[in-house]
């Protein structure tokens, strides 16, 4: 169980983290790439805030990975922050603030962060009815 966290953690952590820094220091050739334009100052700016804790994030996700048995607190941790970056895109798209072309350029990342967070949920709850029934 451990070292499935941690491989998904590490994956995580190197995946976004190197993503990250690319947004930060390149954003529009990525704005381009993904959504398909250019971004204006003020979405620039967002994109540039929401790197940078997404940066913070891949490091919780590396430091977790570094552990021999990852914290509970820190799995949960990037599973919520995962979740969160999940529901609002979708919760957007859903309330039609947000039209379907600009979706399509992250969706795969919508996804994968979605799939991320689930298995880091299952592992944690699993680890939890495991040191539940091990009567020692």
């Amino acid at each position: 169980m451990h070292a499935l966290e941690r491989l998904i953690l590490a994956g995580y952590g190197l995946g976004a983290g190197a993503l990250s820094v690319i947004a930060l220091i390149l954003p529009q050739p990525l704005a381009l790439e993904t959504v398909g334009h250019y971004l204006l100052p003020g979405a620039l700016l967002m994109s540039q805030l929401h790197a940078g804790a997404r940066l913070g994030l891949a490091l919780v996700a590396l430091i977790a990975a570094q552990m021999p048995r990852p914290a509970r607190p820190l799995v949960v941790a990037v599973a919520l922050g995962l979740l969160a970056s999940v529901v609002g895109p979708v919760f957007s798209f859903l309330t039609h603030a947000i039209p379907w072309p600009e979706l399509r350029g992250v969706r795969t990342g919508l996804i994968l962060d979605g799939m991320i967070a689930a298995v880091l949920l299952a592992t944690t709850i699993a680890r939890s009815r495991l040191r539940a029934a091990d009567p020692a």
